[in-house]
């Protein structure tokens, strides 16, 4: 099938988005384990992740990390150890970013997937950093040495592998791009300040009793000169 291109949000494909990829064959649709409706709810909230694999580089990058996150499973039977028996895990982001700047999106804005908690998914967009994140996967990777980058979430210092210039410039425009993009569905404030649910987080930003998850401890809101 023939690859397109620009951010898809229903009938529409936002203006000046030509540099983002659409694979139909790494591609959620409706209906689906992984994505559903948003139910009347705009999009208030962008959330970026990291996806703690390999720093993944060119065309095929997109489908490679849709395909992981099909492959995900969770312990169902809580034996701690993942096995063909166990579930799949619902997972699923609407874009992914590339180490070398590649944008990738792998859903419709206009649905809902699962990258956080269910009241948060259904007024966000997910975008997934192809990126290892702390030093420790980096070197579970065999990624080459790299000096840390510190990141700080729920209390905790992260020792992070530093990100690509590339990736993160990709986020900027990312984030830009759907906080200024002129649709009835996108409400996404850009600035932080005196919010207290900001438009722009990430996993570790995210309230709740059960919410552990640092992911890219602060370094992409970092990236905006937010933290």
């Amino acid at each position: 099938m023939t690859i397109e291109h620009g951010f898809l949000i229903g009938d529409t494909v936002l203006p000046g988005t030509d540099r983002v990829i659409r694979d139909p064959d790494a591609f959620w649709h409706e209906p689906s384990d992984d994505i559903y409706p948003r139910r009347g709810h705009r999009i208030t909230q962008l959330v970026g992740h990291w996806s703690a694999g390999h720093a993944r580089t060119g065309p095929n990058a997109g489908a490679k990390l849709y395909r992981a996150m099909l492959a995900r499973r969770k312990d169902s039977d809580g034996d701690g150890k993942l096995t063909n028996s166990d579930d799949l895990m619902d997972v699923s982001a609407h874009i992914g970013i590339s180490w070398d700047g590649l944008v990738f999106q792998m859903a419709d804005l206009a649905s809902a997937c699962i990258h956080v908690k269910r009241r948060v998914n259904l007024g966000s967009i997910g975008v997934e950093n192809m990126w290892p994140g702390t030093m420790r996967q980096a070197a579970k990777l065999g990624m080459p040495a790299a000096h840390a980058v510190i990141g700080t979430a729920r209390g905790q210092r992260i020792e992070c592998y530093p990100p690509s210039d590339e990736m993160i410039e990709a986020w900027r425009w990312v984030v830009h791009t759907l906080t200024h993009a002129q649709h009835p569905l996108l409400a996404i404030p850009y600035q932080r300040g005196g919010m207290e649910r900001p438009g722009i987080l990430e996993h570790c930003d995210i309230t709740g009793p059960k919410q552990t998850k640092v992911d890219a401890a602060g370094l992409l809101v970092g990236a905006l000169g937010w933290r």
